[in-house]
């Protein structure tokens, strides 16, 4: 997309990372285009991280108006984005799932809230399942070894922030839907690409709130969360959760917290049988 001198910079910068992915992008912006978003206010950017994809993508990216970059190799989703961030014009950065869709409205309530409150450098929409119930473990309190104990003993910390109607001050937000000031995207320096999948969400709102901005949970802008395709079985989905999981905690916990995980993991490791059946859904250790 050729940019004029005087084509004014829109409001937000959509960016949408594909691998195994781009028939639910098409979906995905086309519920975009459904409800009004797509406009001069909103570009939405395009990286395929799957050269096996780049037609299909070129095919999406025109059909749609987008601005597209390929690369020829995966290195992951916060790499992806960071090199979108450097060509996005909009004020604010929103970094959308391609196996989404938009639940109806418009993106008004995010900027409202960028606006209203200037220490809100972070907002993560509302997520829901096909059953339409709110996605767990879509935002969440600060992660510690206490929360994953919690939460995988049947008390999660977090169920009233992804639970509730209202706007809230959150410890983090899901990456699935993730609205960042443009300026303070720069400042932290994007994603952090040692994550190349999982965590890098939660670390970029702990970074942000390090520099003294806070996250809050936006209810009124929703996402139906359908679920890609982008892993080829549940032992290397763990495998990348699970090496995420150590790069967090050896970046932004105490050692000894690092040190019981660790063993805890090699425990449930142990146990591991193999490959998915087929029908059992991936369930990963919980993050909030």
């Amino acid at each position: 997309m050729k940019i004029t001198e005087n084509q004014k910079n829109p409001e937000f910068s959509l960016i949408y990372v594909n691998f195994r992915s781009a028939d639910l992008l098409a979906e995905s912006l086309g519920s975009l285009r459904r409800n009004g978003v797509l406009g001069e206010d909103v570009e939405v950017i395009l990286v395929n991280n799957d050269r096996e994809e780049e037609e299909k993508l070129r095919y999406v990216a025109a059909k749609f108006s987008c601005t597209s970059l390929s690369f020829q190799e995966n290195r992951g989703f916060g790499w992806a984005v960071n090199q979108a961030a450097g060509k996005a014009r909009g004020k604010y950065i929103g970094c959308i799932n391609p196996d989404t869709e938009f639940l109806g409205g418009s993106l008004s309530p995010i900027a409202g809230l960028f606006e209203k409150y200037q220490k809100i450098g972070i907002i993560g929409a509302k997520i829901v399942g096909p059953d339409g119930a709110p996605e767990k473990w879509s935002a969440g309190k600060k992660l510690s070894l206490w929360q994953i104990i919690r939460n995988n003993t049947g008390f999660p910390s977090g169920r009233r922030l992804w639970m509730s109607q209202k706007n809230r001050s959150v410890g983090w937000v899901s990456g699935a839907a993730l609205f960042i000031r443009k300026e303070l995207f720069d400042r932290l320096s994007g994603f952090d690409e040692r994550f190349f999948l999982y965590f890098e969400d939660v670390d970029l709102c702990y970074r942000a709130k390090q520099e003294g901005f806070l996250v809050a949970f936006c209810p009124k802008i929703s996402f139906l969360h359908k679920g890609g395709m982008s892993h080829e079985s549940k032992r290397s989905q763990k495998e990348l959760f699970y090496d995420s999981q150590r790069k967090y905690f050896e970046k932004h916990r105490p050692k000894w917290e690092r040190l019981l995980l660790e063993g805890a993991r090699k425990t449930l490791k142990s146990g591991y049988s193999g490959e998915p059946d087929g029908k059992s859904p991936i369930i990963l250790p919980h993050t909030s």
